[in-house]
């Protein structure tokens, strides 16, 4: 187990690593953004989130928010394609966790129960399209989240109906990520 975990650390740290040391021409580009971030599966669910970008193509991320899963936290990286551009694609990588809920009340078609959700570790591939003009960028992700432990529902009272049992299962981190995220560049 602790073999499995050290691989998924070094090929983690390796596959951020690699592209912060690429050569990269003069080009002017603002290093800070800062903004905003929500949507379907997001590894921040509804939150905030800083960049610091290391050269035009590689900008590493972090923020904080709030999903179904309860107070969430993460860090990534992107490497955006063509940086000079309006519209640009790239891809990236992104760890979170999240603290979990407990006495969390779902109520389908009348049926009610209480369910808890355990704290999790997410880590979530991504691509999607960056818009940029002026000092905004507005980037729109789809990915997927894997749960590396825990995040699981648990039913704890009430009504345990199969369409309660379906939405809290749903409610789980991971899977289908659609999300947008606005930032604000600052100059610098």
């Amino acid at each position: 187990m602790i073999y499995n975990r050290t691989k998924w650390l070094i090929l983690t740290l390796s596959l951020l690593l690699t592209p912060l040391f690429a050569h990269e021409a003069d080009i002017s580009y603002d290093k800070i953004e800062l903004g905003g971030i929500m949507g379907w599966g997001s590894p921040l669910g509804v939150g905030v989130e800083g960049g610091f970008y290391f050269n035009p193509h590689t900008v590493v991320t972090g923020g904080l928010g709030f999903s179904f899963s309860g107070f969430k936290a993460g860090a990534g990286v992107k490497y955006v394609l063509s940086p000079d551009k309006m519209f640009t694609s790239f891809g990236g990588m992104y760890l979170s966790s999240s603290s979990g809920l407990s006495n969390l009340n779902v109520t389908v078609n009348l049926d009610s129960a209480v369910y808890r959700i355990d704290p999790a570790s997410l880590f979530t591939l991504r691509t999607g399209l960056r818009f940029q003009v002026g000092f905004i960028r507005v980037y729109g992700h789809l990915g997927y989240g894997f749960a590396l432990h825990g995040g699981k529902s648990h039913y704890q009272s009430g009504s345990l109906s199969a369409d309660v049992s379906d939405f809290a299962r749903f409610m789980e981190p991971g899977g289908l990520e659609i999300s947008v995220g606005a930032g604000l560049r600052i100059p610098g």
